[in-house]
């Protein structure tokens, strides 16, 4: 399969249904269960889940064209006969994890599920397992190109490397999304702001005070996040698929944001969003340190509250505190007694 890189993007071409095994497609759609799209017809989830699978499989081919690792999708491994919801969608396998390595820890998550509930999900103690055994659960999620995504592209002549790269460019204004762990849906709910107070109403065991208590919750949800989530999209009218890159789950609870997301089909889902202009591009996945040099305790440092800022005037320690009128957090010195935004204090 050939892969053009342009600003970063990987474009290839969009496999044939002939390369896809449609029993299996039969099979998944016979048994999905409606999600946040409340409501799909069998002839929507098909047609979901067709183009879902034509993405693992360029996935698949990149990794082990491009890369020394491997991917292995969850539906060609899973024993529950799909009656209960992924928990992943596939495994990211470094080289160095050997065959006997990922059978056991496949036999384990099957295990897991068996003796779960009907959501299909593991345990953050699963999670680490395979993360010290070089194995890193991924999500992706595909999607046709739309109206907003060809602005500025001419679809009535032939696809030019410019007209690609605008694409890209258009492509930066979507997010990468993951649910919350604490709340899936709500009418009432509407920001990270609100989530935390929903989890403070609702949540037990979590400490007092700001700081504790964010640092305790992004760590929970990270925990039970995915490693990596990516975005595929299909562009139909010239037969590409583009894979603009990825991100790994700490990206989303640094300087965390939810919201609903936009549309008719989502309804009142809650996502944390992470801007896809943010994404790291396939061509380092081979080399990303935060993957194949994965420290737990540094990605927790990395998460809000995760550890001490200091005042760039002063030096003295920042404080994290709760504005109820402006419905957020922010960081305080109460030496200088200076204000300073998440943004400003956590990309530094």
């Amino acid at each position: 399969m050939d892969f053009l890189e342009i600003d970063g993007a990987i474009i290839s071409q969009i496999p044939g249904d002939e390369e896809i095994d449609m029993d299996l497609i039969d099979l998944i759609v016979h048994n999905t269960r409606n999600t946040w799209q409340a409501g799909r017809r069998d002839e929507e989830k098909r047609r979901d889940t067709i183009q879902g699978k034509k993405a693992e499989l360029v996935f698949e081919r990149y990794i082990a064209e491009h890369t020394g690792h491997r991917y292995l999708s969850y539906d060609d491994f899973r024993k529950d006969g799909f009656q209960k919801h992924a928990p992943f969608d596939g495994l990211l396998i470094g080289r160095d994890t050997d065959m006997a390595a990922q059978q056991e820890c496949t036999e384990v998550i099957n295990r897991e599920i068996s003796e779960g509930g009907q959501a299909g999900s593991i345990s953050p103690k699963l999670r680490k397992a395979l993360e010290d055994r070089g194995i890193f659960t991924l999500e992706i999620k595909s999607s046709a190109l739309k109206n907003r995504d060809y602005e500025g592209v001419d679809n009535t002549v032939h696809r030019t490397r410019e007209a690609c790269r605008q694409i890209v460019h258009n492509l930066e204004r979507w997010d990468f999304f993951v649910y919350p762990h604490y709340l899936r849906t709500s009418g009432t709910v509407t920001d990270f702001y609100d989530y935390t107070e929903y989890v403070r109403s609702h949540g037990e065991g979590f400490p007092q005070g700001n700081e504790r208590f964010l640092r305790q919750l992004m760590i929970a949800e990270y925990e039970h996040a995915s490693n990596l989530y990516t975005r595929f999209y299909f562009d139909y009218a010239k037969g590409h698929i583009y894979l603009p890159g990825y991100i790994l789950k700490e990206d989303f609870f640094r300087n965390p944001r939810i919201m609903h997301m936009p549309g008719i089909k989502s309804g009142m889902a809650l996502y944390y969003m992470y801007g896809l202009r943010n994404r790291t591009p396939f061509s380092r996945i081979d080399r990303d340190e935060r993957i194949w040099a994965y420290n737990r305790e540094a990605a927790y440092g990395r998460l809000l509250a995760g550890r001490e800022h200091r005042c760039g005037i002063c030096g003295d320690g920042l404080r994290i505190c709760k504005s109820t009128r402006n419905r957020g957090f922010f960081y305080r010195c109460y030496t200088c007694e200076r204000n300073f935004s998440l943004e400003s204090v956590m990309e530094e």
